[in-house]
């Protein structure tokens, strides 16, 4: 089926946002309940997108093993929490996380961020899965 595989990364990303959520409120970072968590499940869902979209291009566990410490250390470069690069504004629109970040820093939901979960879960969905047994 589509949905299982999305399902199983929204399942293990979900505990970590309601984590986070709390350790927001118990901080006193938390900007607005309703939005962080419209914001917290816009990027679960994303995030499950974009990482079962990877999962399908990488093809198998090797290449996806391999490009993952990559991934994370481009992700920390270019999500706009410590440095703001301009010139990478394509490759930055790639990744969850910048939508995410955008939306909690300016209080509200972009409707950026609501395309690109659309597009994530689309793409995760309609790629040719991995062959098993390859």
């Amino acid at each position: 089926g589509l949905l299982p595989p999305l399902l199983r990364h929204v399942c293990a990303m979900a505990p970590v946002a309601l984590a986070g959520l709390i350790a927001m409120a118990v901080s006193g970072m938390l900007y607005g309940f309703w939005v962080e968590l419209l914001l917290s499940a816009l990027l679960c869902l994303a995030s499950a997108g974009f990482c079962e979209a990877l999962r399908r291009l990488c093809r198998g566990p090797e290449l996806l093993g391999a490009f993952l410490p990559i991934l994370m250390m481009v992700m920390l470069v270019l999500s706009p929490i410590f440095l703001h690069f301009k010139q990478f504004a394509i490759l930055r629109s790639l990744l969850p996380t910048v939508y995410y970040l955008n939306g909690a820093y300016r209080g509200a939901v972009q409707a950026r961020f609501l395309l690109y979960t659309l597009i994530a879960l689309a793409l995760g969905t309609l790629l040719p899965p991995p062959v098993k047994g390859k």
